[in-house]
């Protein structure tokens, strides 16, 4: 399942996922996947090309987790 995906490269806005709970079970993947495009002769790398992602996982035992 695919939460997010943009082609937003300037400055895509962050997305929050704080309404619809999701159980994730062992042996589950979470994966976080980034492409560039680099059109110019210059090698390109950190902070002109860059991807960050952020994710907490709460275990069901957190009061309202599950």
């Amino acid at each position: 399942m695919t939460l997010y995906e943009t082609e937003d490269w300037a400055d895509p806005v962050p997305e929050q996922f704080d309404t619809e709970k999701m159980v994730v079970e062992e042996g589950d993947d979470l994966r976080l996947e980034c492409s560039f495009e680099n059109s110019g002769d210059a090698p390109q790398k950190f902070p002109a090309q860059m991807c960050v992602g952020g994710l907490y996982v709460l275990s069901c035992s957190f009061p309202g987790a599950c």
